[in-house]
């Protein structure tokens, strides 16, 4: 546990990909985790949202399918929904403040802290010895498993890289580490000022 803890933290460059549950409906993702910054995509609820984070600073980019079903819940109008698209498709909000909806994406998306999360500040939180299981294949990856309270972790044997991870109905898996490029920041075209929004 300490070696993964160790590993985790010192990781760069990697995807995870994986389901969680937000306020009881289930999130999918798919997120880009770099040293100089992260990007995610994600479902919730049949509605897709782009997150990316430079630094403190971080982009919302919203789905047309997203951009229309907020404009039908605002009950806007067909001319107010397709100025709402001409403003939104395809640019980026960036955001002076992060609402608790968005907060749980901008966690994931936030290099070093989802690991943070899971292993603690420091390694008095891997102190525990949680139950070894055989070794076995996964994601094509020889892997030795540490479950404890219900959650596991499936660990590279050669790296201490954590491979997947199930936390009840929280699924992660994580691959291509080292091989993942870093998220730049949008163009200034593409960027929406959310402060002039109220975001």
């Amino acid at each position: 546990m300490k070696k993964t803890r160790l590993a985790s933290l010192a990781a760069s460059n990697l995807r995870m990909r994986g389901t969680i549950e937000d306020a009881g409906r289930p999130m999918t993702f798919g997120i880009s985790l770099t040293k100089g910054g992260g990007q995610g995509d994600f479902a919730v609820a049949g509605q897709a949202y782009s997150v990316r984070v430079i630094g403190k600073t971080v982009y919302l980019q919203l789905s047309e399918a997203t951009i229309r079903a907020e404009a039908k819940a605002g009950r806007s109008s067909a001319a107010e929904t397709a100025q709402m698209l001409r403003l939104l498709k395809n640019k980026w909000i960036k955001l002076s403040k992060v609402d608790k909806d968005t907060q749980a994406m901008v966690d994931l998306v936030t290099p070093g802290r989802f690991f943070r999360s899971v292993f603690g500040e420091d390694d008095t939180d891997t102190a525990a010895t949680p139950r070894k299981t055989a070794a076995r294949m996964v994601d094509g990856i020889r892997c030795v498993g540490l479950t404890e309270d219900g959650a596991s972790m499936w660990i590279d044997t050669t790296t201490a890289q954590l491979v997947r991870m199930t936390d009840g109905k929280n699924q992660f898996s994580f691959s291509d580490y080292g091989k993942v490029p870093t998220p730049k920041v949008p163009a200034r075209s593409q960027v929406l000022d959310g402060k002039t929004m109220g975001l």
